[in-house]
């Protein structure tokens, strides 16, 4: 890490009525082993005690930015504001509902250099704010560029608030303010980026508590959002592999219900357009036999999730045919129940000064 041991990192936090969070949430960046951080923290027209928080936060710590937007300019506006007032060689992202574990900026420094990589997000659990307490870790199947880029076909390839890479990237694409990016802000970004051949990857560790905020927009306009997730999808697809998918075979690979029910034809034709992106990513892509592996792994998780929301969502024909791919599928089953159902409830004994952290 000696190359980048004394590279400044801007931290960018959008803030917006988060009164609650926003002070366990900077600290969490302000306690970081890697000391030399701008952190900016951009209120943008907050009515409640956001500012008020963020500046009794700033008079004791230096490192500490904070810039009040006169108007709610939103967050794609905001974000692009950031990235205008950094001074760091590198950006990292955060949220100002979400929290940081103590060494991630270190840990991500280090895996970008020793990886050559330009950006990178990391593992993350998600935590649940209406619940008691509920902590659970997101399933990753894949870390390397060319299996994130391939995913990137159907989902954002990286958390956001997750994400550290290099100035300058961040710079130069900043964030597309239009209407077809709006709620995927950065999904089109990423996309973009994998467009211009930018190396992303993940650091494969749990470094980032996410929020589930049932009042965030992401959830309340979640329509918009899918809508504009399937629009980007579609078109990615076509200019990169060439193939014209349907809108019901990339919302069931994307994981997004569709709005009539799954018939056994449409089921069959999601399978059938999965393995041909995944033979053809195989090709243009020049995978290695690692990256193979990699990406038979996240093969094998939509395949699993496209046959169980087919039992949750298809026509009883449908139902048979995925419930009897589901019979042999007892491994990944069981790795499910356990992530989303026990394993919350063991983390709640197991982590009690990160939940403590976290309320």
């Amino acid at each position: 890490m000696d190359k980048i041991i004394n590279s400044k990192v801007s931290v960018i936090i959008p803030c917006y009525n988060a009164e609650l969070y926003v002070e366990k949430a900077v600290l969490s960046i302000m306690n970081q082993t890697y000391k030399n951080l701008e952190i900016i923290c951009l209120d943008d027209g907050s009515t409640d005690g956001t500012i008020k928080i963020l500046n009794e936060l700033a008079k004791n710590d230096s490192r500490l930015v904070v810039v009040k937007n006169q108007n709610n300019l939103k967050l794609i506006k905001t974000l692009n504001l950031g990235l205008q007032l950094v001074t760091g060689d590198f950006i990292a992202r955060m949220d100002s509902d979400d929290f940081s574990v103590f060494d991630r900026i270190e840990k991500q420094l280090k895996y970008l250099e020793e990886n050559d990589i330009d950006v990178c997000g990391t593992y993350t659990y998600y935590y649940y704010d209406n619940r008691k307490p509920c902590v659970f870790k997101k399933i990753h199947c894949i870390s390397s560029s060319k299996s994130l880029r391939i995913s990137s076909l159907f989902d954002s390839p990286l958390i956001h608030p997750s994400v550290l890479g290099k100035s300058s990237v961040f710079k130069q694409f900043m964030y597309n303010d239009c209407a077809k990016s709006y709620l995927i802000e950065d999904y089109e970004m990423w996309c973009r980026m994998f467009k211009n051949n930018v190396k992303i990857g993940v650091l494969p560790e749990y470094l980032l508590y996410y929020r589930i905020n049932d009042m965030g927009e992401s959830i309340t306009k979640k329509e918009i959002q899918n809508k504009n997730k399937l629009s980007l999808s579609r078109d990615v697809i076509f200019e990169t592999i060439e193939i014209s998918l349907s809108m019901n075979s990339i919302s069931l690979i994307s994981g997004i219900k569709i709005n009539e029910r799954i018939s056994l034809a449409i089921i069959k034709l999601a399978i059938k357009d999965l393995n041909q992106i995944f033979e053809q990513s195989k090709i243009r892509y020049e995978l290695t036999k690692n990256e193979i592996v990699d990406m038979r792994k996240w093969l094998k998780h939509k395949l699993f999730h496209l046959h169980v929301q087919t039992v949750r969502y298809g026509v009883f024909k449908a139902k048979i045919f995925s419930l009897i791919y589901l019979s042999f599928q007892f491994q990944l089953i069981l790795m499910y129940i356990y992530n989303y159902y026990l394993q919350p409830y063991f983390m709640s004994f197991l982590n009690q000064k990160e939940i403590k952290y976290l309320k």
